[in-house]
């Protein structure tokens, strides 16, 4: 949902954060080129966790249709990103969709990572690349970025590769939401 609008404060947030950029080019430009895409995710995870005060709570209560409880099927309320930031807490699948919404605000492209129990985020480190920073949303609040990237990286190589790469979606799942887009799901319209 980058279309939320309490997107709209978390950015001018993170680009508040970003102290060593111009103070007049608040539009995440720095003078004469743009920031890179990590510090990008740093202004938004810093802004998340320090001005925001979001931290993972793992509460969610799930409920069955009547028809689906013999299956073993199960849903689950999610807050959507404004309520993550109003409640100052998230799941992690909550969380990965408040990261990915903002990232998709400022021109990235979010991939989200579903493994058995959990979801996180990562971004291409250029707009093309195969090359991608993991972001692990559940350390907001209690580790650093860089832990929190670091911490997605060793979750990604040491669980969810080769699942992905053997196309094992039962379980793990890799969605680039640039190709969502281009499938045609768009964003759930705001109010």
């Amino acid at each position: 949902m980058p279309n939320d609008p309490a997107l709209d404060e978390l950015m001018r947030v993170a680009a508040d954060q970003c102290a060593r950029w111009d103070h007049h080019q608040r539009l995440w430009r720095r003078a004469g080129q743009r920031p890179q895409r990590l510090e990008r995710m740093k202004a938004i995870y810093d802004a998340v966790s320090d001005y925001y005060d979001v931290i993972y709570v793992a509460v969610g209560t799930d409920f069955v249709p009547r028809e689906k409880e013999e299956q073993g099927f199960t849903l689950q309320r999610l807050k959507l990103p404004y309520e993550v930031l109003e409640t100052h807490s998230g799941m992690c699948v909550e969380l990965s969709a408040l990261f990915a919404a903002a990232f998709e605000k400022i021109g990235l492209r979010p991939i989200i990572i579903t493994v058995p129990q959990h979801v996180y985020v990562a971004v291409p480190i250029s707009w093309d690349s195969d090359i991608y920073y993991f972001l692990e949303g559940t350390m907001v609040g209690r580790a650093s970025f860089e832990e929190a990237v670091q911490i997605g990286s060793d979750e990604f190589m040491n669980e969810a590769k080769s699942y992905i790469e053997e196309d094992r979606l039962d379980d793990y799942f890799w969605l680039d939401v640039r190709e969502a887009r281009q499938e045609g799901i768009w964003p759930i319209p705001w109010r």
